[in-house]
């Protein structure tokens, strides 16, 4: 369904909700969709910035999914600038939803890394960068482009495929591609592990029984 910025988040709701059975056309999908919308939010609407870039404003937050994404990098750079701008103008948050590290990096104060529908890591952009504290954050990086990888000679891919979430697996998420996978990790789903104020992973090796003391695998300072 292409996005109309003529119509509002509650109209592309309502359609979703009468799309998927959950009402009938001739029900009043404002009322449901009103119920599940936050009471704050004043007729936010969607916006096109570029391609399909998608956006939903409010008076005091955006969300901003893949806006960036796909984009040549002096037209990606603008919309980052007219998104900061927007920001410092209007004093309004931000929740941006990306695959980017590198916008990551330049745009964010606070960052939540999510596999498999969950969040894994949690924390300021320096601490989840420079002190990542879960493999996959870990094998993110390890993808990225560096004067590293330029060194070595190519990428790090991470290994395996996705879980099926169909059949969503017991215990972590990444288990069948992690590489300090644990037996407990295959049944038991981790807790969120307060790695220092702040600064949260789920992921067993941060328990204090781990046969492998995390901090000295991946919590060192990278900068």
């Amino acid at each position: 369904m292409r996005c109309d910025p003529r119509r509002t988040a509650r109209y592309f709701d309502g359609k979703t909700l009468c799309n998927r059975s959950v009402v009938s056309e001739g029900d009043s999908a404002d009322l449901r969709v009103a119920s599940v919308l936050a009471p704050r939010i004043h007729r936010p609407h969607i916006t096109r910035v570029e391609g399909e870039a998608l956006g939903i404003t409010a008076a005091s937050r955006r969300v901003a999914d893949e806006g960036s994404t796909a984009l040549d990098v002096t037209i990606q750079a603008q919309i980052l600038d007219l998104m900061q701008e927007l920001q410092r103008k209007n004093g309004m948050a931000i929740i941006l939803i990306t695959h980017d590290l590198g916008v990551v990096a330049r745009m964010a104060d606070h960052v939540a890394v999510m596999y498999a529908g969950e969040i894994v890591e949690r924390g300021t952009a320096d601490a989840v960068f420079y002190r990542s504290a879960h493999p996959y954050t870990l094998g993110l990086r390890s993808a990225m482009p560096s004067d590293a990888t330029s060194k070595t000679g190519g990428l790090q891919p991470i290994e395996g495929t996705p879980p099926d979430m169909f059949q969503p697996p017991e215990g972590c998420s990444y288990f069948a591609r992690c590489p300090y996978a644990m037996r407990v990790c295959g049944p038991n789903h981790p807790p969120q592990f307060e790695v220092e104020p702040g600064h949260g992973s789920l992921c067993w090796l941060h328990h204090q029984a781990a046969p492998v003391h995390a901090p000295e695998l991946y919590l060192g300072d990278r900068r």
